[in-house]
């Protein structure tokens, strides 16, 4: 409002000042006023003399005239006027100085404007006027009549193709350079190329399609995109020159783009250039000297997802739309590139400044523990600092446009799903009861990139959710679609999960500084885009912060044991007060499940993620570790002994499953209890960092997440034969037969039970019996059966050992797991790479990787079965399983134990070590290996 009334100020004295648009027009309209009075008077006194005769007659009119035509009232009334005028000419001048305005601030909208003041003008992109110039200049518009954008010409544009550029190539290779004009038209041609990469506005009618660019289509045909590019690539030199362009162009453009408003709008043909820049080679080049280019593209990314987003949902459209996603694939690939290029330079000079700050701070030079932790929390300080400006400047617009590429897949999957389940929908449209056509039961939406750091209250009782149905076979649909979604695996960035599982001084604080951002949401985070993670690197998040939990528990702890009195404290031997401290089971080995339920129920919630530390009963090891292993495989091969009734075991898939008999072998309150402590020791070996020998179908580790759908590909996991045989009922044609005479069956589901009873359930709750299968209800029939087998069958049982999951594992940071990921933290890898274990290994009392008794070892290692190599894995370790990351991250210890033949291989399962006498040869070495390995049990049996 300001800037108006200024404007219509300056109107007001650029009137009264007699300027070319008001004074003149005022001038000639008071000379013409008068003329007019004084012709007035003249005609009157001739008409007097004239029809003087008359005058006596015609008194009243006559004295009625001239009272109406005296001076004074006439220039009453043309004053009047005359202001009148001035008002309207004002009002117009006023309405003229803004529309200047808004053409000289915002443009005409035009991209091929030339008028020369106006924004839409590619000339004036950068240039800028703050309120008082665009004023200034919208006035000497007027003054000097400036024409509109209308009467100016469009700019004549020659769009980026194929032929051009493939002119200029031939051009530029004619040997005969003898032909001046061969020479201008190549450079002719070059400048037309350069001009589509620093005037972007040429990409706006590069490459277009029969359809107009919009909200749902990006109008760009890719092959004669690919093609230019391809032909633009073959000229080093001309390369050049366009990188050189596009640098000064995307300056350009991101000051433009820093300097808008709020409320500025991206138009669909910048986005769309924008887009077509992105999938040029030159900018996702493997050429380091390039990456300056992809940054500074990055960062209008960034800019626009700041000010516009409605913009960066437009590119998730446009993106998802995709026909040939590999080029989604090949983009990512040079963002993941470009990220682990930089974050492993930046991370190693920070080490190497690290060393400077040592040097600087006089870190070796000083014995005082005290002093030197000072120095390492000023070195960890500006180690941090460091990390925090790269993470800034460089990762977080690489991280955020991954982002987008993760979001337009993520709506390709649903869209595919959409599409599968309509299909499915479609098949049954002809049953009566058309509301059991779908199975599909609400369940907690999936986490957001950054969720909100929420505390759970542990005492508040929460309704167990229902897992969401959605009986989709993704893999037979990916096999008939042409549009693939990315693997989530494809968004895992190597050098990012690298520097989070190194244990490197300086690194090693990466995931902690990390998780604190996160918790207090005051910085940019890896953690708030998990899909950048893998399950390892997410399980030292979880692993801090279980660490940083507890360390503030045990500190509480003991401030409550101290302000007792220091005389209590002195009471506690060592051994009292790792009771005080951590979670301590003693169990009896011949009652481990009653030992341990005892002492489980006692516990609060938080006590459960305290350190476990086990005790077996007459015995005299301490553990470090290693019969924290133990415990774990002995419980857990007691309690899924199908003996036990809790759990069957599928011989097809070596999988187990709940028993949905079970409480007809005992009650059901301890059939409920014994469930949820299956789900508490699945949570206290997850913080324990214990991988456990757990043989679920995936499902169930969905159906504990809670985040993702269940689909038929998932009960194809849990039983593959019933899968193959509904996928031939779905499958089924009138040629091949009637459902009815084939399959002669109904909507009841039979089986007999542990004891050889006759058991049944009606799908239908009262109508199955009468209902028979039929080519018409036959996907309602599968629908039926999945959701009473993976759901329905084991309810009471799975909400109980999901409650004991959750009231150990009720950290938010399971929200970033997929079902894929929990599992590995659950049950490890499944890759026995004893390769990498061999490398990994250290040896210790003489022993190196070049002596023959080493040799001997790996040499039979790698030729033991699978079967022996987990016994032998269990041997060193204490446990078969594989960590998450394989088993290079192991760290064996193998070390000499003198030379008797005659004695057995030996270990410290606490710390992985293995004690091998030096065999005399290899076969004395194999024997002596494999008695040991096949029978090892239980503390000090060797």
């Amino acid at each position: 409002m300001e800037v108006d009334s200024s404007t219509a100020n300056s109107a007001e004295v650029t009137s009264s000042s007699k300027t070319a648009t008001d004074a003149p027009v005022t001038d000639d309209n008071s000379n013409s006023n008068n003329n007019s009075h004084n012709g007035n008077e003249k005609q009157t006194s001739e008409n007097e003399n004239k029809n003087g005769s008359r005058e006596s007659n015609n008194n009243d009119n006559k004295q009625a005239v001239a009272s109406s035509s005296s001076p004074s009232h006439l220039n009453h009334n043309h004053k009047i006027m005359n202001n009148k005028k001035k008002v309207e000419l004002r009002e117009k001048l006023k309405q003229l100085a803004l529309t200047n305005r808004n053409i000289v601030l915002k443009g005409c909208g035009n991209w091929r404007c030339t008028n020369p003041v106006c924004k839409s003008n590619i000339v004036n992109q950068a240039q800028t006027y703050d309120d008082v110039q665009a004023s200034k200049l919208a006035l000497k518009m007027i003054k000097e009549k400036h024409k509109t954008c209308a009467s100016f010409e469009n700019r004549s544009v020659v769009p980026l193709h194929y032929e051009l550029v493939a002119k200029f190539v031939s051009l530029d290779d004619n040997d005969d350079k003898t032909q001046a004009q061969t020479d201008a038209d190549a450079a002719d041609h070059k400048q037309l190329i350069v001009d589509a990469f620093l005037h972007w506005d040429v990409l706006y009618e590069s490459f277009t399609t029969d359809k107009s660019v919009c909200a749902d289509d990006i109008a760009i045909d890719f092959h004669a995109l690919d093609k230019t590019f391809e032909a633009l690539m073959q000229k080093e030199s001309l390369c050049q020159d366009v990188i050189d362009a596009l640098d000064t162009s995307i300056t350009t453009y991101l000051r433009t783009l820093k300097s808008h408003d709020e409320n500025h709008k991206i138009t669909l043909n910048e986005l769309r250039a924008l887009i077509i820049l992105m999938d040029c080679p030159l900018v996702l080049s493997e050429d380091l000297a390039y990456h300056g280019t992809l940054s500074r593209m990055l960062s209008i990314f960034e800019e626009i997802n700041n000010v516009d987003f409605r913009s960066i949902k437009v590119i998730h459209k446009w993106l998802s739309a995709y026909g040939d996603l590999s080029r989604l694939q090949r983009m990512l690939r040079s963002l993941h590139q470009f990220m682990t290029l930089t974050i492993s330079m930046k991370e190693d000079e920070i080490e190497d400044a690290s060393e400077d700050w040592k040097c600087e701070l006089k870190y070796d030079d000083t014995d005082d523990t005290d002093e030197r932790d000072e120095i390492q929390h000023e070195i960890d300080k500006r180690q941090q600092g460091e990390r925090e400006k790269y993470m800034k400047q460089e990762i977080a617009a690489v991280i955020k446009f991954i982002d987008v590429i993760f979001i337009a897949n993520k709506i390709i999957t649903t869209e595919l799903e959409s599409q599968q389940q309509e299909e499915t929908d479609a098949t049954t449209a002809d049953e009566e009861e058309s509301g059991d056509n779908k199975m599909e039961v609400e369940q907690p939406q999936t986490q957001e990139p950054e969720p909100e750091f929420k505390s759970n209250d542990e005492n508040e009782t929460k309704e167990v959710a229902a897992p969401r149905l959605s009986l989709v076979n993704m893999d037979s649909l990916q096999r008939h679609s042409q549009r693939v979604p990315l693997n989530l695996v494809l968004f895992h960035n190597d050098g990012l999960n690298e520097v989070i599982t190194s244990k490197t001084e300086s690194r090693s604080h990466i995931h902690r500084r990390d998780f604190l951002h996160w918790r207090d949401h005051d910085f940019f985070t890896y953690l708030a885009y998990p899909y950048l993670l893998t399950a390892a690197s997410k399980a030292r998040y979880l692993e801090f912060e279980n660490l940083w939990s507890q360390h503030r528990a045990r500190r509480r702890r003991m401030v409550d044991l101290m302000l007792h009195g220091m005389n209590i404290l002195n009471q506690f031997n060592r051994h009292q007060l790792i009771e005080e401290l951590d979670l301590v089971l003693r169990c009896r080995r011949d009652s481990l499940i009653q030992d341990t339920l005892g002492i489980l129920q006692l516990q609060e919630p938080n006590d459960l993620r305290k350190k476990l530390r086990i005790v077996f009963d007459g015995e005299q090891g301490i553990d470090q570790g290693g019969l924290t292993k133990e415990y774990f495989q002995l419980i857990m091969k007691e309690l899924f002994d199908p003996n036990y009734g809790m759990f069957v075991y599928h011989a097809q898939t070596h999988n187990y499953w709940f028993n949905r008999d079970c409480f007809e072998l005992a009650d059901t309150h301890t059939m409920l209890v014994n469930y949820e402590l299956v789900g508490k020791l699945l949570g206290i070996a997850i913080y324990n960092n214990t991988i456990l020998d757990l043989r679920f179908p995936r499902v169930i580790f969905k159906k504990l997440l809670q985040n993702e759908a269940i689909h038929f590909d998932d009960f194809r996991d849990y039983d593959p034969e019933m899968a193959t045989g509904f996928e031939q009922l779905l499958s089924m044609t009138e040629s091949e037969g009637s459902v009815e005479d084939i399959y002669c069956r109904n909507f009841v589901i039979k089986w007999e039970n542990y004891f050889g009873q006759s058991k049944e359930y009606d799908l239908l709750h009262g109508d199955g019996e009468q209902t028979m299968l039929t080519v018409h209800n036959r996907q309602r029939y599968v629908d039926h059966y999945i959701k009473y087998t993976l759901v329905e069958s084991i309810e009471q049982q799975f909400n109980a050992f999901l409650k004991g999951f959750k009231t150990v594992c009720d950290s938010e940071l399971f929200a970033k797991f997929s079902a894929t990921e929990l599992e590995l933290l659950v049950c490890g890898s499944q890759n026995f790479d004893f390769e990498a274990l061999e490398l990994s290994t250290r040896y210790e009392d003489g022993f190196t990787k070049e002596s023959k008794v080493v040799r001997d070892f790996w040499s039979v290692a790698h030729e033991l079965s699978d079967s022996d190599k987990r016994q032998l894995l269990t041997f060193c370790t204490g446990s078969d399983r594989v960590p998450i990351n394989g088993l290079g991250e192991l760290t064996l210890t193998i070390s000499k134990n003198g030379n008797d033949n005659s004695k057995l291989p030996t270990s410290h399962t606490c710390f992985n070590h293995l004690l091998l006498p030096e065999y005399s040869s290899k076969e004395i070495m194999k024997t002596r290996l494999l008695l040991a390995i096949q029978n090892s049990e239980g503390f000090g049996l060797l």
